[in-house]
């Protein structure tokens, strides 16, 4: 139990993290695109691949050598939680125009959102023969 907390705290400090490159890249990509909405899918991707790296590093201390199958693995089983990041992103934005205008709380809604559910399937699926110390 306690490696569990313990590992959903790391998964929590990374999933901070990975707030940070996903509004960052939203930020840069609003500069030069203009489509919130299409930035917002490719920030996710963006930040879903960084905290994939550091999540096998830091939460499940994986030594196995990276794999596009691996991150695929964890792409596929973060997609409820990428689903529930992304839906609630949207409707924030849509029936708020200050959210709309202030993306990163609808962001931080949308991570909240798909937390506890990556942290799930991730530990189930992708790192399951990891030890997550």
């Amino acid at each position: 139990m306690r490696n569990r907390v313990l590992g959903l705290v790391r998964f929590g400090l990374v999933g901070v993290l990975g707030f940070l490159v996903d509004t960052g890249v939203v930020d840069g990509l609003r500069i030069v695109h203009g489509n919130l909405y299409v930035d917002q899918a490719i920030a996710y991707l963006a930040a879903a691949t960084f905290t994939w790296w550091l999540n096998r590093h830091f939460t499940f201390k994986t030594k196995d050598t990276p794999s596009w199958r691996e991150w695929g693995r964890y792409l596929l089983a973060n997609l409820s939680g990428g689903v529930a990041n992304y839906l609630i992103f949207v409707l924030a934005t849509m029936f708020s125009r200050f959210i709309y205008h202030h993306a990163i709380i609808a962001i931080a809604l949308g991570s909240l959102a798909g937390l506890v559910f990556n942290f799930i399937f991730s530990s189930l699926f992708v790192f399951k023969h990891k030890e997550d110390s």
